[in-house]
């Protein structure tokens, strides 16, 4: 487990270095100068390291050209959308717009991009990602442990400056100055000069989402989908099971995240046409049900569902049938449910709500840790690991194999 978040790690920093250079080296030559396209004062654009951890969880058991390409171009359109909408959430603009170009949706994205980005993707999987892997397996594992460590502490750092930056009441101000010595000042201008698209936007109005709104739906959501699942598997199986992923509460975070991923997406086009919503929320659930089954496979070595036994499944993660629930479930949710969650949502006291969802997704976060822990522990007996400290005891002595079946009772190890 310790050896595949490191070795993340390490693709992390390498797309990430890499993702610069591109970005950096295009712009420099049209510009005929350098500019530094980093949203970060170091030589990182951390959105290629995102998508190559997804990317290498989604297809870390396939070498498939075609479903490779598909997917890649699929997640790499959500992560630039995703990154878009961050931006504009927390109130940093927009850094790119490609309205001026054919086939794009929002500006955030566009046809001619996101099929840039799956070719790229399907390279770097299939070619680069093994040269890494032979480069990274090379080192001595406690070096090149401690020397992530230390990259990704100023990574983390270097964020925070440039956030605290960009986020600053006076940012607009400081972008049109002329001159400037701190160093936020700089990060602004810097960032100016590298997206000149980028426009300041108000947020948090009623069609606007933020992360207290985010974790609502996900509890929202993640409740009733647990419900249902339960409900279908008394109808299809005879028998009432917990579909829940934690080891506390009835939440299945499959759906809740489901729910608040719908939201963000999909919540301003709920006036479009109903094939719309359907065919996005179709292709959207299905690659979030996909990850999340090669995710629990990567890290942990088990299945909480499994459709190899039904015709026309992709890798047991994804089914025909499952596929068009997600749609379905989609137009439910946009066109009929989520106009009255919103309308209750925004009543909410901005003070009293503040402190109560934060106290919530306080609880919430810690039933999560507590339920990967008990996990990773699952796995670590399963392979004849023994406890190696007090965590793993706990884990050990309260959350039992017996336990996590009898909680879990879809849960399967993989060969």
């Amino acid at each position: 487990m310790e050896n595949k978040i490191v070795y993340l790690a390490f693709i992390f920093l390498i797309y990430s270095f890499l993702g610069w250079v591109i970005e950096s080296l295009i712009l420099s030559i049209i510009n005929k100068r350098f500019i530094n396209r980093g949203v970060l004062t170091g030589p990182f654009v951390i959105t290629y390291g995102v998508a190559a951890i997804l990317l290498s969880i989604a297809f870390f058991d396939t070498t498939s050209i075609p479903l490779i390409f598909i997917g890649s171009l699929i997640y790499t359109t959500f992560i630039q959308l995703t990154a878009g909408k961050i931006l504009t959430a927390f109130k940093l603009g927009r850094w790119w717009d490609y309205s001026h170009i054919k086939f794009n949706l929002e500006g955030l994205i566009c046809l001619q991009g996101s099929l840039a980005w799956a070719l790229l993707s399907t390279i770097g999987l299939l070619v680069l990602n093994p040269l890494l892997h032979n480069l990274f397996i090379q080192f001595d594992y406690s070096i090149i442990k401690i020397v992530l460590i230390v990259i990704l502490i100023l990574l983390i750092v270097d964020f925070i400056i440039s956030y605290l930056s960009l986020t600053k009441k006076n940012a607009n101000k400081v972008i049109n100055s002329k001159s400037s010595s701190s160093i936020s000042n700089d990060v602004i201008k810097r960032i100016s000069l590298a997206y000149p698209t980028i426009k300041s936007k108000k947020v948090f109005s009623e069609d606007t989402f933020n992360i207290y709104k985010f974790f609502i739906y996900l509890g929202f959501g993640g409740f009733l989908g647990c419900m249902c699942e339960m409900v279908f598997c008394r109808i299809t199986m005879g028998i009432w099971m917990s579909r829940s992923s934690l080891l506390y509460g009835e939440i299945s975070l499959v759906w809740g995240l489901a729910f608040a991923l719908f939201t963000t997406y999909l919540h301003m086009y709920r006036k479009q046409s109903s094939l719309f919503v359907f065919i996005y929320g179709l292709v959207l659930g299905t690659a979030f049900e996909y990850l999340c089954g090669s995710f629990c496979e990567y890290l942990y070595g088990y299945s909480f569902w499994d459709y190899n036994h039904l015709p026309l499944n992709i890798n047991g993660r994804v089914q025909i049938v499952f596929v068009i629930i997600w749609g379905f479930s989609a137009l439910i949710y946009i066109k009929f449910v989520y106009k009255f969650i919103n309308s209750l949502i925004i009543k909410i006291p901005e003070k009293i709500g503040k402190t109560i969802i934060s106290i919530l997704i306080i609880v919430l976060l810690l039933d999560i840790s507590i339920s990967v822990f008990a996990g990773i522990r699952f796995s670590e007996r399963h392979k004849g690991y023994p406890p190696s400290n007090y965590l793993d005891e706990l884990c050990d002595k309260y959350y039992t194999d017996e336990y996590l079946q009898r909680r879990f009772k879809t849960l399967k190890i993989m060969e």
